[in-house]
């Protein structure tokens, strides 16, 4: 499975099983995201779709490390602020939550 980054679109997607999953964000600001996950799906029924939420996450933060990208976890996406209160022991993540 890949995941790709649209820019234009803001937001990171897969396609698994002619299903398209995406991570949208907004731009506050220059380096300061936000995300919604209006495309993922809010109960997930089977470990594919668990995994490709996880990965879809995982592929947008390591971005935003990569980036120098802040994230504000204000943002409507309750599976992204889950996934940081869960990974809070990765050193790099603590320097980009904006609270």
């Amino acid at each position: 499975m890949e995941i790709r980054h649209d820019k234009e679109e803001r937001r990171f997607y897969a396609i698994y099983d002619d299903k398209e999953y995406s991570l949208e964000y907004n731009e506050v600001k220059d380096n300061l995201w936000e995300f919604m996950c209006p495309y993922i799906p809010s109960i997930v029924t089977n470990l594919k779709e668990i995994e490709i939420r996880e990965k879809l996450i995982e592929t947008a933060i390591n971005y935003m490390e990569k980036h120098n990208i802040q994230v504000l976890d204000s943002g409507s996406c309750f599976h992204v602020r889950d996934f940081l209160d869960a990974r809070k022991d990765l050193g790099f993540l603590i320097k980009y939550i904006i609270r």
